[in-house]
């Protein structure tokens, strides 16, 4: 897990080398706001353009309700489902995390 920009950039390093040994992995990083994307905020750029060549699966999670859907498309790529283990990449805007997570979605365990 590591922080937007620079944090994605310093990471780059350690993701290429998954890629390489087909190690699974799940990165995630942060993101400004939605509604503060692409005006030139601090540390705004588009994260999973950087890192879509070195890794299996690579999305922005937009809405809450979708993070679990997204998350275990993520770990099944991670594990290999599709063309080989490696690599994967989420990023969150900051106020998708902050939003209240649909309860219809979470397992009995989760609470």
């Amino acid at each position: 897990m590591v922080t937007a920009g620079p944090g994605v950039t310093n990471a780059m390093t350690g993701i290429g080398n998954t890629h390489v040994s087909r190690a699974p992995v799940l990165a995630f990083a942060g993101t400004p706001p939605r509604p503060q994307e692409h005006r030139g905020r601090l540390q705004d750029m588009d994260h999973t353009q950087v890192v879509r060549s070195v890794t299996r699966y690579a999305r922005t999670v937009r809405q809450s309700s979708l993070a679990l859907q997204q998350f275990n498309e993520a770990v099944a790529r991670a594990f290999g489902e599709g063309p080989e283990p490696g690599p994967v990449y989420l990023d969150l805007p900051t106020d998708t995390l902050r939003e209240e997570f649909p309860h219809h979605l979470l397992l009995d365990e989760h609470f």
